[in-house]
C-alpha cells in the first residue's frame, strides 16, 4: 500500500480494503442521488452490481469489484478520473473510464438508438474485466426496471439494446475470445442478462394471454 502524507488517506492498491473504500467513495459521491422511481437512494444500484459481480458470479479480483462499485461514478457525480487515480490506481480507473459514457451521450434527451450504438461500438473494444462489470449493470437495470417508473416503451427499448449488446458481444467473442480465467464468469454473466430478457419476454405473452 502507498505511503499516505499527513492529512492524506493510502490508496488502497488491492484486498478487501480495495472495495471497502470503493464502496465509501461511490456512497459520498453519489449523495442523495436517487434512482429512476425517485424514492431509491442511488447507492443500492451499485452495491448490488458489487453483490451480482460477488455472489452471483463469483468474482474475487479487488479492481473488479471495486470497478462495480464505482461504474456509475464518473458519469453521474462530480468526481473525477484524477479523484479515482489518486485513490485507487490505474487499474481501477481505467476500468470505470472504459464503463463511462460520454456527456454528450448521457441523459434522458439521448435518442436510445443513439446511445445503443455507442454502447455496441464500446462494447466490441472494452476490456473484458469492463464487459463483466457492464453485463452485471445490465443485469442489475433488467431487474430494476419493471419498478423504475419507466414507460413500457422505454422497457421494450432497454430490453432490444440489451439483445442487441450480447449480439455484439457473440460477434466479438468468435474473433476475440476472452482469456481463459475469465471465459465461465462471462458465460454466467451473460446467461443473467438473457434470463431476465426471458422473463420480460414471458410475462408480456402472459399478459397478453390474460387480455385475449
Amino acid at each position: 500500500m502507498a505511503r499516505g502524507g499527513r492529512g492524506r488517506t493510502p490508496t488502497p492498491r488491492g484486498g478487501p480494503d480495495t472495495v471497502v473504500a470503493a464502496i465509501a467513495f461511490s456512497l459520498a459521491a453519489h449523495g442523495s442521488q436517487l434512482r429512476k422511481d425517485r424514492r431509491t437512494p442511488y447507492i443500492v444500484h451499485p452495491v448490488a452490481v458489487l453483490r451480482i459481480l460477488s455472489t452471483e458470479l463469483g468474482v474475487t479480483d479487488p479492481a473488479i469489484l471495486a470497478a462495480g462499485v464505482l461504474h456509475d461514478v464518473l458519469e453521474d457525480t462530480p468526481r473525477t478520473s484524477g479523484a479515482l487515480r489518486r485513490r485507487f490506481g490505474p487499474l481501477v480507473t481505467s476500468l470505470v473510464v472504459e464503463l463511462t459514457l460520454p456527456p454528450a451521450l448521457h441523459g434522458p434527451e439521448v435518442p436510445d438508438s443513439l446511445k445503443t450504438r455507442a454502447l455496441v461500438r464500446a462494447i466490441r473494444t472494452m476490456s473484458w474485466p469492463a464487459v463483466l462489470v457492464k453485463l452485471a449493470d445490465r443485469t442489475d437495470n433488467l431487474r430494476d426496471s419493471s419498478n423504475a417508473g419507466w414507460s413500457a416503451g422505454k422497457r421494450r427499448a432497454f430490453r432490444e439494446q440489451s439483445r442487441r449488446l450480447l449480439r455484439a458481444l457473440v460477434l466479438r467473442g468468435r474473433a476475440d475470445p476472452p482469456p481463459a480465467g475469465l471465459a465461465r464468469t462471462l458465460a454466467a454473466a451473460e446467461r443473467l442478462v438473457v434470463a431476465h430478457l426471458d422473463r420480460g419476454t414471458r410475462s408480456r405473452r402472459s399478459r397478453k394471454s390474460s387480455r385475449g
